[in-house]
Order: structure tokens, then C-alpha cells, then sequence
């Protein structure tokens, strides 16, 4: 959780970590349901793209400094 809030520090305090929940929630629902498919496969990549986002956004928390490694969260 704490890397949801120190990544998406752009959202609200309040919502960063009810948005993702909601948005893993509709995702996961989604696919068993078999009628939503196509409307589920847009956010599925909005969240994988959101899985690779603290390489970008947060690297002090994925990566060690030299020598260079992955934090476990990497």
C-alpha cells in the first residue's frame, strides 16, 4: 500500500488506494463474467501500464544505489 501512495502522489490522499482497489475490482469482474470482455481488455492495460509506472514515477523505491539491484517491491 505504501507504494501506491508514494507512486500515485497525484491523486487525492483520500482516493489513491480506494481507486485502485475499485479499478482491480471491475477488472477482476469483469473477465469471469464473459459478457465485458472488450470493455474490460482497455482498463487491463491502463493497469499493467500502472504495475510498470514506479520504475518511472517512484525508482527510489524499486531500485538500490550502487551497487545497482531491485528493492523486493522491484
Amino acid at each position: 500500500m505504501a507504494l501506491i501512495i508514494e507512486t500515485f502522489s497525484f491523486l487525492s490522499e483520500r482516493w489513491r488506494v480506494p481507486f485502485v482497489g475499485i479499478w482491480e475490482m471491475a477488472i477482476g469482474l469483469g473477465y469471469p463474467s464473459g459478457r465485458f470482455i472488450r470493455i474490460t481488455v482497455a482498463p487491463m492495460f491502463a493497469h499493467t501500464a500502472g504495475l510498470m509506472s514506479p520504475l518511472l514515477l517512484n525508482p527510489g523505491a524499486v531500485y538500490r544505489p550502487a551497487p545497482y539491484a531491485l528493492t523486493l517491491e522491484g
